[in-house]
């Protein structure tokens, strides 16, 4: 505790509260000491390198999912900003003030920024999940595991 005082060890956090005052912690001076009580024993799980891959799997499946929908929407709108710009008589189109070509041409030219902007968000967050957080790290040790592992 960091208030330079520890419960007596008589006292215990999962004794009953008894409400007729009998048993009180007391409170002694430790010199401004923290005082960290024991941690309970950590349950450990065998794991099969299956099990492993099919973990890992699942911590970047989202980003992954992200991506590849960025991908498809990046593909279907260049591919309709291609289709446009190559159908529409654009000579007719501003001769006549019609708006909707370039409207629909600025729509999609917009969905083809978004998404290109987007999918390389979500590539770089992918990336940064693979080689540099906390589960990079636990998944080499886990994976250095199984390599070094002979069966």
């Amino acid at each position: 505790m960091c208030s330079g005082f520890r419960i007596d060890a008589r006292t215990h956090m999962s004794a009953p509260a008894q409400s007729d005052g009998a048993a009180k912690p007391t409170l002694s001076a430790v010199g401004g000491t923290m005082v960290i009580p024991p941690q309970p024993d950590e349950a450990a799980y065998p794991l099969r390198r299956e099990q492993f891959d099919l973990l890992c799997e699942g911590e970047i499946s989202e980003e992954r999912t992200v991506r590849d929908i960025c991908v498809a929407v990046f593909v279907s709108a260049f591919v309709g900003l291609i289709g446009l710009l190559a159908t529409v008589d654009w000579n007719t189109a501003i001769r006549e003030g019609r708006r909707a070509p370039f409207i629909w041409t600025a729509s999609l030219a917009v969905a083809v920024f978004a998404s290109l902007v987007s999918g390389a968000t979500a590539q770089w967050r992918l990336y940064r999940i693979r080689t540099c957080s906390g589960y990079s790290r636990v998944r080499k040790r886990i994976s250095d595991f199984f390599t070094n592992q002979t069966l």
